[in-house]
């Protein structure tokens, strides 16, 4: 999980906001330029897990707010001077939480998150779908605000893990909130790693051994990779490469 570059927001967003609009006011219009344009700063693929997003039409991609729109009479009770010191003011960079459920900090592009059933026989949910209305502002960095580029990283196992300087409590968003280390997704990012792991031992064993250039070069590859719109697991990628680096 990466750090978003964030664009400018949608000018039909920015026209809704501008004429008071709620979350509800939104039409199929103004919802598709918001998922395009979201999709286009992910990279294509979901804010949380990094599986790919190909279709920004279907209603079953979730426009995900990170400080969720729930709570609205438990912030309703409080001070504006509450709001501005919460860490819930921060993660969704929105003068007040009625702001925030349509404000472009806030809003993230997330998968369906559902996955194939699990050895319960049930089907293993993700990302949003599992996150639902969990507050985790306190928890967790919002990926468009934090001022880490790796908020989450991969080991060679394919589990995700909290990078460092994420918050002590990251680890539990990440394993029990978002799930992001259910047994497809480590399985899939794992494969993935191994492949990597397998052609650079490749190119070692051709080299017979690997000089420092020869190993930025590599990781130079894997980076340029995980940069291309619509790649999967970037995240996965990206600490590999960072291995290659260490060896240098």
């Amino acid at each position: 999980m990466r750090k978003i570059h964030r664009s400018t927001e949608p000018h039909a967003l920015q026209d809704a906001n501008q004429a008071g609009a709620s979350w509800n006011d939104w039409d199929l219009t103004i919802r598709a330029s918001i998922r395009d344009q979201l999709r286009h700063d992910q990279l294509g693929v979901c804010a949380y897990c990094e599986r790919p997003i190909t279709n920004t039409r279907d209603d079953k991609l979730v426009i995900e707010h990170f400080h969720p729109r729930s709570g609205g009479l438990l912030w309703e009770e409080r001070t504006q001077e509450e709001w501005e010191a919460s860490s819930c003011r921060r993660q969704a960079g929105a003068k007040s939480h009625s702001e925030s459920t349509t404000a472009w900090n806030n809003l993230l592009l997330s998968c369906p998150g559902k996955g194939p059933h699990g050895s319960d026989g049930k089907i293993e949910t993700t990302c949003d779908k599992r996150k639902a209305s969990t507050d985790i502002c306190e928890s967790f960095h919002n990926p468009k605000l934090s001022h880490l580029e790796q908020i989450v990283e991969i080991d060679r196992g394919g589990r995700a893990i909290a990078a460092t300087g994420a918050p002590p409590e990251a680890s539990r968003i990440i394993n029990e909130v978002l799930n992001l280390n259910a047994q497809f997704l480590v399985d899939d990012r794992k494969q993935l790693i191994a492949a990597q792991i397998k052609a650079y031992n490749t190119e070692k064993a051709k080299h017979k051994g690997l000089k420092a250039n020869q190993k930025k070069k590599i990781a130079a590859r894997i980076r340029e990779r995980a940069q291309q719109p619509g790649t999967a697991y970037r995240s996965a990628l990206l600490s590999y490469a960072r291995e290659v680096e260490s060896k240098i």
